[in-house]
């Protein structure tokens, strides 16, 4: 918890956050996770929020999530910090779950980045 600790998190976020995924994992690797989205442009506000909301983040594999973020790479994501700050919930996701949205919508990739961009909540609806 000292990553956490160290971009500004106070006892009581810590431990709502723990109450809320009991599965979080290893210092060393919420250190990673933490790192990947200094790493994606998010300044400590942005990352603050993204892991107050979303406190599963903490809980993911970094090898998932760096799949997913190829994924975006792939979909012409380029602003990860508002993506993710706007919806910190998409890093709940798989590959294969964009790959599904995608496919069940018959969209193009540039159609989906645009969704995906403009709909936080577009996952919701599958």
């Amino acid at each position: 918890m000292d990553k956490l600790i160290e971009i500004g998190f106070d006892e009581k976020e810590i431990q709502s956050m723990m109450e809320l995924n009991p599965y979080v994992i290893e210092e060393n690797d919420i250190a990673i996770l933490i790192d990947i989205l200094s790493i994606l442009n998010c300044n400590q506000e942005e990352i603050k929020n993204i892991v107050i909301t979303n406190p599963l983040y903490l809980s993911r594999d970094k090898e998932d999530i760096v799949s997913l973020i190829n994924k975006f790479i792939s979909l012409g994501v380029r602003t990860f910090n508002i993506l993710f700050d706007s919806n910190p919930y998409l890093l709940n996701l798989d590959v294969n779950d964009i790959d599904d949205f995608i496919n069940n919508h018959h969209y193009s990739l540039s159609e989906a980045l645009d969704v995906i961009e403009s709909n936080p909540f577009c996952f919701d609806e599958m």
